[in-house]
């Protein structure tokens, strides 16, 4: 990496305030699998698949197709982030191991924080020191 490039998180609040958000959300799915509350499991899994519906319905209505064109790379990953998070809420649905399951939220856990990273950190070129 180019040592004049700095890593910027545009907004740290909204980024720690999402984070804090997506641990508690996979934190409450622990006590559902553990006591193997599967109605409830099954419930807050449907909750999810329409939560995510509803962010892929906004990024494909409400962001100009331009900006999306001007980073195709990004947008796909954001797509096939969405369907591989939904491949794996479907692959719990359908019984899995509490030990499958603790996998799959640690994986879940890092494809969203990259996601949020993806969204919120800028890459800015500083000026390069004065040399006398």
């Amino acid at each position: 990496m180019d040592p004049n490039r700095r890593i910027r998180i545009l907004d740290p609040k909204l980024f720690l305030r999402k984070l804090v958000l997506l641990l508690v959300f996979s934190a409450l799915f622990l006590p559902l699998k553990y006591f193997e509350l599967d109605k409830s499991l099954e419930a807050y899994i449907a909750l999810l698949l329409l939560l995510h519906a509803y962010f892929v319905f906004v990024l494909v209505h409400r962001v100009r197709w331009r900006i999306l064109a001007e980073d195709r790379r990004s947008f796909l990953l954001r797509v096939l982030a969405v369907g591989l998070f939904v491949a794996l809420l479907a692959r719990q649905a359908t019984g899995a191991t509490f030990a499958e399951f603790v996998a799959f939220l640690a994986v879940s856990l890092v494809i969203h924080t990259g996601l949020l990273l993806s969204l919120t950190v800028t890459f800015r070129a500083e000026p390069a020191p004065l040399r006398a």
